[in-house]
């Protein structure tokens, strides 16, 4: 079971590796229909670049730059996924998500988090 925030972390990092150059609009879209944001008219910058900081931390930890010009402007207008980062994430975070009479519907990118030994042994 994932954090609200590692909830809201996963609708991000699947928005950013599917699509290239995401703009803090496209991100603030996606986490409203995908139900982890409610709708506001704010422009929550901040709030998402917050998510952004935290998921390259996550993804320090395997040494691996999780989007273009991480190191040295946070304060981007859009962002995307390095090459090096969706290698990582296609072969330890992709998981098939199948319909209810077992059909393969596509896929999504688990958190992080989820390579962490005590998440696997919850699994």
């Amino acid at each position: 079971m994932h954090t609200k925030q590692e909830t809201q972390e996963t609708v991000v990092l699947n928005i950013l590796l599917n699509n290239d150059a995401v703009t803090f609009e496209e991100i603030k879209n996606g986490m409203i229909f995908s139900g982890v944001l409610e709708p506001t008219e704010e422009s929550m910058i901040n709030f998402i670049r917050a998510i952004m900081i935290s998921l390259q931390k996550r993804f320090s930890k395997w040494k691996i730059v999780l989007f273009t010009g991480a190191d040295a402007n946070i304060h981007k207008r859009n962002y995307t996924a390095t090459h090096e980062a969706k290698r990582f994430c296609f072969f330890n975070l992709l998981e098939k998500m199948y319909d209810e009479e077992g059909n393969e519907c596509g896929y999504i990118y688990q958190h992080p988090i989820s390579l962490n030994k005590e998440r696997l042994e919850l699994v």
